[in-house]
Parts: C-alpha cells; sequence; structure tokens
C-alpha cells in the first residue's frame, strides 16, 4: 500500500518503528506530544476534490485496491445523511475499526458537525458493564455499533 501511494512520509507510534519497511521520512509518533496543545494556526487551503484519504477495500481477488475519497465523498456522507443528524451539542464514540469504512461517518459526523468524538480502549467496548457506564457517565448521544457488539 505505502508503494502504490507512493507515500513520501510515514507517521509510526513509538515502539512500532522498526517493523515500517519504509524508505521515505518516518515520524515516530509520540502520545504525550500528540496530547500537548499548540495554538499555532495551521493555514491549508483545500478543495472539494481534493483528495481526503485512501481507502483500501478487502480485495475480492486476494490483492487490497486503494479507493480515492474525496473532501467532497466525505461532506456529502455526513451532511446528506438521511438516516441521522448531528449537533455542536452530541456526543459520538468511536467504536468500529479504523479500518473499517463506517468510522468515516463516526469520525468525520462528529467532527464536520462540531460535535465531541470519544475515543475508548478496546478492553472497555468489549466490556458490556464498563461499556454501558462509560456511555452513561459521558452521556454519549451518537453510537453506532455492528450486530456482533449489539
Amino acid at each position: 500500500m505505502l508503494e502504490e501511494t507512493q507515500a513520501k512520509m510515514l507517521i509510526v507510534q513509538k515502539g512500532l518503528e522498526q517493523n515500517a519497511a519504509f524508505s521515505g521520512t518516518c515520524i515516530i509518533s509520540d502520545a504525550q506530544g500528540l496530547m500537548e496543545e499548540n495554538d499555532i494556526p495551521i493555514n491549508i487551503t483545500s478543495s472539494p476534490d481534493d483528495l481526503a484519504y485512501i481507502m483500501y477495500t478487502s480485495g475480492s481477488t486476494g490483492r487490497p485496491k486503494g479507493v480515492m475519497i474525496t473532501n467532497r465523498n466525505v461532506v456529502s456522507l455526513v451532511k446528506n445523511s438521511n438516516y441521522t443528524s448531528a449537533s455542536v451539542d452530541d456526543r459520538f464514540i468511536l467504536t468500529g475499526s479504523i479500518s473499517f469504512d463506517a468510522v468515516t461517518f463516526e469520525m468525520f459526523g462528529a467532527l464536520l458537525n462540531g460535535a465531541s468524538l470519544h475515543i475508548i480502549d478496546q478492553s472497555t467496548l468489549l466490556s458490556p458493564d464498563r461499556f454501558g457506564a462509560y456511555l452513561i457517565e459521558n452521556d454519549i448521544t451518537v453510537l453506532f455499533l455492528t450486530t456482533a457488539l449489539f
């Protein structure tokens, strides 16, 4: 996938950098550094047809295929939905795997509507008691579950 996308940079979790067979620039992420606030404005111009990300299909041929998702695609998914809506008062919780395409709605549904996005650890998600308590304690208002979790 890295070769196919011709990626120039890769962000890797600290401790996993030795697993990255990558010849470009490798940035090692530091969770603490990511948590620190930075008030430096980022000036980025972007158009609706710019690439937002590349999603890889499961690959019915045995080889995953990259599908280019534009900013317009993401906004259309979130804003043209006829099955839910969100506002700045909502609190989403991320329950899907980051590799699952439906997570796009969980993440961007929150972020593009000014809502909060809660990200929890796997052990809390898989413990009905802890998960239920988290939902109540944090007043989660938007939740998407696969049938396996439901």
